[in-house]
């Protein structure tokens, strides 16, 4: 008697993905080391092994600056192996090449006034920290913490799953940029970041106006949120940085309407390929993400629903509203990932839309 055959392996479901190891590496010093000599060869080796399903980066400043390095294994089994390479890939780069000084004191300092910014809720911020104040880590340590996905912010688990693919190739471009261009020197790199700006800007709103119309209001916030620094954003501060703007955009006028104009035109006519390097790759994944984000989101299947809420969640299905909306935080993150301060982002954002408005006729 002979059994049957098993089905075949191709029809079969593949075992669910492991969940998400989140490492926090805690480093008082510029991130890029930790993302060119450790995270982006742990990251290689990771899926050289097929071991990683899925893997993004960010920086942050709660208990001190670190990375938070997500890793999602392809399966559970493989949970160990990950988490074992992992930790002996940060703990290596953590004993070559320790971040030399202490945290910055004035920027621990401002820590309590950012997480009231960040987390208004004082129930919240006490659910997070009993005491509600923010403890410090030792430099150059990590520590394993649970992964949170943002569902209000991103539309619900469908619409994180779109924003953790995106941020996967986020995090991969920044990689590349940090290995190859030289983005110490800060005009380069916040040259690189307004032309990533400006392309993500120009595939998801298509219209100049309405593009220089969100440009402003991501300026706006970020400018009277925190203004040129953590804490202080006294009204002479917002008034001499915008001085500072005005005379910086006037330097530059002429370049930058040659440079941001064609990126918008290219992208307009449906001509990427007509950009250069990694700005041709990042329209075509751009291009890409607007339409993961608007068939479901058309649909009503993205609900925003703040952490700890009664509330019912919210469906925004009307792209008018949901493409800016999760523009912002997209736009955000990559900076953030890049190394950008929020006076830079602040002050790119105005740059670009002084760039549109001047420059509408010839952009439409």
């Amino acid at each position: 008697m002979t059994s049957e055959p098993d089905s075949d392996p191709q029809t079969r479901p593949a075992p669910p993905s492991g969940e998400w190891q989140a490492l926090h590496i805690f480093y008082s010093a510029n991130s890029q080391p930790v993302l060119t000599d450790c995270v982006a060869p742990l990251v290689r080796d990771l899926r050289d092994r097929g071991l990683l399903e899925s893997y993004f980066f960010i920086n942050y400043w709660m208990e001190g600056p670190h990375v938070r390095l997500r890793l999602k294994p392809v399966t559970e089994a493989a949970v160990p192996a990950v988490r074992t390479a992992a930790e002996t890939a940060v703990q290596e780069f953590l004993s070559s090449r320790p971040a030399l000084y202490e945290y910055d004191q004035d920027m621990l300092k401002a820590q309590d006034n950012l997480f009231v910014m960040e987390y208004p809720d004082e129930n919240e911020r006490r659910r997070m920290y009993p005491d509600g104040r923010i403890p410090v880590q030792d430099n150059n340590t990590f520590h394993y913490r649970a992964y949170q996905p943002e569902y209000n912010r991103y539309g619900g688990p469908v619409g994180v799953a779109i924003a953790e693919r995106h941020f996967e190739f986020s995090s991969d471009l920044v990689i590349r940029l940090l290995q190859t261009a030289n983005v110490h020197v800060r005009p380069v790199l916040l040259g690189l970041a307004a032309q990533l700006m400006m392309v993500s800007v120009s595939i998801f709103l298509r219209d100049p106006r309405r593009m220089a119309s969100f440009l402003e209001r991501y300026h706006d916030y970020w400018n009277s949120s925190f203004g040129l620094d953590y804490w202080s954003s006294s009204s002479r501060i917002v008034e001499a940085s915008a001085a500072s703007y005005r005379m910086c955009y006037d330097s530059m006028r002429d370049g930058l309407a040659a440079r941001f104009i064609d990126t918008h035109n290219a992208i307009q006519r449906g001509e990427p390929d007509r950009l250069t390097g990694f700005r041709a790759v990042w329209a075509r994944h751009w291009e890409t993400l607007r339409e993961q984000v608007l068939e479901p989101g058309t649909a009503g299947k993205l609900t925003f629903l703040r952490a700890f809420s009664s509330k019912a969640p919210k469906v925004i299905s009307d792209q008018e509203v949901l493409l800016p909306h999760l523009l912002a935080s997209y736009i955000h993150m990559t900076n953030n990932r890049l190394g950008l301060t929020i006076a830079d982002e602040a002050y790119l954002a105005y740059i670009l839309a002084r760039t549109l408005q001047d420059n509408v006729a010839a952009a439409s």
